[in-house]
């Protein structure tokens, strides 16, 4: 509901090109999609909990948010790809299987975006809630595709640990 969905279209693209159905869970209230490949199940009048349940468990991996579907899929053991996740320590500790990417810290006093680094500091943490002092900056639909394409190679074998995620 609090996404922008398009910011996903590329992600979506790309597994729906490389054989994978991407289905849709969340909100009836939501705006239906109908794009190729995608299977808009928040809107569909055949949604129930079971179904989504059964969605999550029959998944190659899991794409979200800091939402409870993503806790169901931790829960069955589905590899989770977080986007949009509000600081370092809210999905801490990941799994060998999981990623997520974080929400740019942006200071409102220069419009200065803060680096990684900066935004794992003691300082960034305390202020994450100063809403005076800082915004987020959502992924933007680069930031998710890229994540999406290591997830898959993670889940492919071909992804050897970086030396920041290592250092992360």
């Amino acid at each position: 509901r609090s996404a922008d969905v398009q910011t996903y279209r590329r992600a979506v693209d790309e597994l729906v090109r490389r054989g994978y159905r991407v289905v849709r869970m969340g909100d009836p209230s939501m705006a239906p999609i109908d794009w190729p490949g995608f299977v808009d199940l928040a809107t569909s009048p055949a949604r129930t909990d079971l179904l989504e349940l059964w969605c999550v468990a029959r998944s190659a991996f899991f794409i979200g948010c800091e939402s409870g579907p993503g806790e169901l899929a931790k829960l069955l053991g589905v590899p989770i790809l977080l986007v949009n996740v509000r600081g370092p320590d809210r999905q801490y500790p990941p799994r060998r299987t999981d990623r997520y990417i974080l929400k740019r810290m942006v200071r409102l006093v220069d419009g200065q975006a803060l680096s990684l680094r900066e935004q794992a500091s003691p300082g960034a943490l305390a202020d994450r809630n100063r809403f005076d002092l800082i915004r987020y900056r959502d992924n933007t639909d680069e930031e998710i595709l890229q994540a999406t394409s290591e997830m898959l190679d993670a889940l492919d074998g071909d992804s050897p640990e970086s030396d920041a995620q290592a250092e992360f």
